[in-house]
């Protein structure tokens, strides 16, 4: 092990845990995000939360606001692994190769789906 091998770990894992505290608290000071938090805890709490009893009500979150949702945990999910368990999770570059990986599949399925409905 380096002489201040621990010393930069120390400091890298602090650096991580301020990076996720400022993501989620830039996140729920801004307008849009507290509106995403507040449609999908409306969605939670009238919707889900009485799906079996009552009619379903008209509170639903938009996918701008989920995907914002998603940014956030992305956001804060990566430092946070790197703080507790000390690993670098690289989530933005993992995320494209889901994206790659999935047009790979879906445009020619969808295309060949839709040219035999054509037909």
């Amino acid at each position: 092990m380096l002489k201040h091998s621990g010393d930069k770990n120390a400091k890298d894992c602090g650096d991580a845990i301020a990076a996720a505290i400022g993501a989620y608290d830039a996140f729920r000071k801004s307008k849009a995000g507290r509106s995403a938090m507040r449609r999908l805890q409306l969605f939670r709490n009238k919707l889900l939360a009485h799906l079996l009893v009552t009619p379903p009500l008209r509170v639903r979150s938009t996918y701008g606001e989920l995907f914002r949702l998603m940014d956030l945990a992305r956001e804060v999910v990566a430092p946070a692994r790197l703080a507790i368990d000390g690993m670098n999770l690289d989530l933005p570059t993992y995320e494209k190769e889901r994206v790659r990986v999935a047009n790979v599949f879906w445009r020619p399925a969808l295309k060949a789906a839709m040219s035999k409905e054509a037909q």
